[in-house]
């Protein structure tokens, strides 16, 4: 008895213990730079991945640089292999992070770092802030320095308006206020005419004095002549 026991226990320490699963490929590969996105982004172990309907611990999470998440958070396993589609934003450094049960019940983690350099046809789409929940409704998308200006504010009534096509006609205040003094064209006399005749009948005046006084002294004389005859 004794004997069979100890080559039982010789046995143990001589066979080896099964080996857990580990991470053979990925895709992308750990610093490798890609300039198109991959058809899908995988993880491959050496076993099978355990796939279980509902179950949460299969998952593939792609960030960029700022920590916004792309992707829609489903994931796909077929045979030893965890995969899962996304579409990438701006271009930089990457990370996909993943996790995984083998068909032994092993639990999987890893961290993948990648670059992108999209071409200039790469049509770039925005991340989210939370981490995405296969099934659950997208998230909004964060606000990016690549995202397009926000429309211009419309131009105010008074800034828009067109300006006028006719101008107002000057104040009738800038008219004088009284019109000018009358003058020989409007009819009336100017002020030498008033002096010509003022003169005139000046001289008339004193034309008639000068005749009367004349004939007062002839009259005068002719009483004298006589009075002298007389004897």
């Amino acid at each position: 008895m004794i004997p069979t026991l100890a080559l039982a226990a010789a046995a143990a320490l001589v066979l080896p213990l099964p080996a857990h699963a580990t991470i053979v490929d990925t895709n992308p590969q750990d610093g490798a730079t890609i300039t198109s996105v991959p058809a899908a982004f995988t993880v491959t172990a050496s076993e099978d991945v355990l796939a279980i309907d509902g179950s949460t611990s299969n998952v593939i999470l792609i960030t960029d640089q700022a920590g916004l998440y792309y992707g829609d958070g489903c994931t796909s396993a077929q045979g030893p292999t965890l995969s899962t589609t996304a579409a990438l934003g701006e271009a930089g450094l990457y990370t996909m992070r993943y996790g995984l049960v083998s068909a032994d019940g092993h639990p999987i983690e890893g961290v993948v770092t990648f670059a992108w350099q999209p071409g200039p046809d790469a049509v770039e789409v925005p991340g989210t802030a939370g981490a995405p929940v296969c099934g659950a409704a997208a998230p909004t998308p964060s606000a990016s320095p690549s995202a397009e200006p926000s429309a211009s504010p419309e131009p105010s009534a008074s800034a828009s308006a067109e300006p006028s096509t006719t101008s107002e006609p000057p104040s009738s205040s800038t008219a004088p206020s009284t019109p000018p003094t009358g003058g020989d064209d409007e009819g009336g006399l100017s002020p030498f005419a008033w002096i010509g005749i003022g003169l005139a009948l000046v001289a008339g005046v004193v034309g008639v004095l000068v005749a009367t006084l004349r004939g007062r002294r002839g009259r005068d004389a002719g009483s004298d002549d006589g009075g002298t005859d007389a004897p």
